[in-house]
């Protein structure tokens, strides 16, 4: 079966073995026996159980050392091993726990104890397996915030470096370009007038579409700041149409403002962001 719980029974005694085995596979334990410690030493690694019932006086090796050898090997580091034996003075009892046991049952024992023993440390088990796997999840978690972050500042450096870089250049094609049109000496003719002036629009555009780009890095960065105040909805509209006015002409696309005169709205709000939003549409 899968995920099915499997526990050794370590003793010497079949009797005592055939107890316990009837006793646990009621409650649908899958059971393995081992009749003495060399053998549990020698099956343990192959059938990795669960948990580990085991006697203390058996011949040659005492369940203490045996206790002792497993819990050298981390295989076994998480796996209760739970006493049952007849010693049960107060010797016994610590020396049980020092050498790495878990539990302690002393016979004659009583089904319903050893039930809720073993019931009670494999639901303990199961809930150190299932936080180990949370706190695996969550390093795995931060390891790949850290990484995102990482990739995000180099984002927001990229992005700021190019946009002033980009700044500087538009600013300058922008100005040359007023210059041009400007000039009383050698003025230029409508054709040449009309190519300069494309070519200061599309400087705006471009510089504007760097603004928004300097935007949304602010956003993903967290640094945008938003100044509220009360402003005019119509006066905003009426900027925006006339700062698109230009490109809106050379599409053949015409804006009306249909916003009652005589009834004005006001948002409070930044009245940049919220030109900015009228721009987009």
């Amino acid at each position: 079966m899968e995920n099915e719980t499997t526990i050794l029974i370590v003793d010497d005694i079949p009797g005592n073995v055939d107890v316990l085995r009837k006793t646990l596979e009621v409650e649908g334990y899958s059971i393995s026996m081992a009749p003495s410690s060399e053998v549990a030493l020698k099956i343990a690694p192959k059938i990795k159980p669960d948990l580990i019932l085991m006697d203390v006086m058996m011949p040659g090796m005492d369940g203490f050392e045996t206790c002792r050898k497993l819990n050298e090997d981390t295989v076994f580091e998480n796996t209760p091993i739970i006493f049952v034996t007849g010693k049960a003075e107060t010797e016994d009892v610590v020396d049980a726990f020092k050498s790495g046991g878990a539990d302690y049952i002393t016979k004659p024992f009583r089904d319903e104890e050893v039930l809720a023993r073993v019931g009670t440390h494999l639901k303990l088990i199961q809930t150190i397996k299932t936080n180990e796997c949370l706190v695996t999840d969550l390093k795995r978690a931060v390891l790949n915030l850290e990484s995102a972050q990482q990739e995000s500042l180099a984002k927001s450096q990229f992005l700021g470096r190019m946009s002033h870089e980009l700044h500087t250049p538009l600013n300058a094609i922008i100005g040359f370009s007023e210059l041009l049109s400007m000039r009383e000496r050698d003025p230029l003719n409508e054709e040449q007038s009309e190519s300069v002036d494309e070519i200061k629009k599309a400087g705006k555009h471009l510089l504007n579409l760097v603004d928004q780009v300097l935007e949304i890095n602010k956003i993903d960065s967290g640094e945008l700041k938003c100044v509220s105040q009360k402003v005019s909805l119509d006066a905003i509209i009426s900027e925006a149409i006339t700062s698109m006015s230009d490109l809106a002409e050379g599409e053949c696309v015409s804006f009306d403002n249909l916003i009652d005169k005589n009834r004005d709205i006001f948002v409070n709000e930044d009245p940049g962001k919220i030109k900015q939003v009228f721009l987009n549409v």
